[in-house]
């Protein structure tokens, strides 16, 4: 079962503790990787090798810490060590893997050091050990979440996302369990029949106001929907053609 991202990020302070004074690549290396992999519930032997050999260009062997075919390469050095040389010889490594092994993400560690190499988007996220806690989410594709990009003036999508991950792990949390399909039945019939992802506002105040109107919209439309045994689609359509129908024939509006 997938952990929720309160798990997660437990699992990450008592990693940042236990390995807090790490420094061999030779003799952590190894296990450093298995438990970081752990802090994500991912078990490291059945998504990656270690020491993965490639053909480097001067035709030399070189040896990859640990490859995730497709997904990331991780090149960990002792710390303290140059991570610009290191990110270097990673990337020296990526001329001997066939296409579908090549990583989406680069990661150098030197035990206290991380940086991160998005080489899709050619973005960079560089933080500390104690730090990890705060930034767990950036392994968000080692769990299969899908990166989203929200528009800039859109913050209602940005801020309902956000709500609705928190719900989710409260109701992990709390023993509600085996309702993931009412949880994302919800999600998608609020977003499309109430407006819940289209406004503007920018101040975090309005954005609440607008997402909880929202919901209490969609609470109401679903109590009908179930008394007439319809779905909030048919019932939101029959409202509409019910409402267009009469304006047709008793116009509100007088046109001249």
């Amino acid at each position: 079962m997938a952990l929720s991202w309160n798990e997660i990020k437990d699992r990450a302070l008592s990693f940042s503790k236990e390995w807090i004074d790490t420094a061999k690549e030779e003799a952590d290396a190894k296990p450093f990787l298995v438990e970081f992999f752990n802090v994500f519930g991912i078990s490291s032997k059945r998504v990656g090798t270690f020491e993965h050999r490639v053909k480097k260009l001067d035709e030399k062997d070189g040896y990859i810490d640990l490859l995730w075919k497709g997904m990331i390469l991780i090149e960990m050095k002792s710390r303290g060590k140059n991570l610009d040389k290191a990110y270097t010889q990673a990337k020296d490594y990526l001329h001997g893997l066939e296409q579908h092994e090549l990583p989406k993400y680069i990661l150098i560690s030197d035990f206290d050091y991380f940086r991160l190499y998005d080489l899709e988007e050619d973005k960079i996220v560089e933080f500390r050990l104690n730090e990890l806690v705060s930034n767990v989410q950036h392994f968000g594709y080692l769990l299969g979440y899908q990166k989203k990009i929200y528009k800039e003036q859109d913050p209602a999508n940005i801020k309902a996302a956000e709500l609705m991950g928190k719900l989710h792990d409260r109701l992990k949390e709390i023993g509600y369990i085996g309702h993931r399909w009412k949880i994302e039945q919800f999600h998608r019939e609020a977003k499309q029949t109430t407006g819940l992802e289209h406004y503007q506002c920018r101040l975090n105040r309005s954005q609440r106001n607008h997402i909880a109107a929202a919901m209490l919209v969609w609470l109401s439309v679903k109590e009908l929907a179930d008394k007439t045994k319809k779905t909030v689609y048919q019932l939101k359509q029959g409202l509409l053609s019910d409402y267009l129908i009469q304006q047709m024939r008793n116009p509100t509006i007088a046109f001249s």
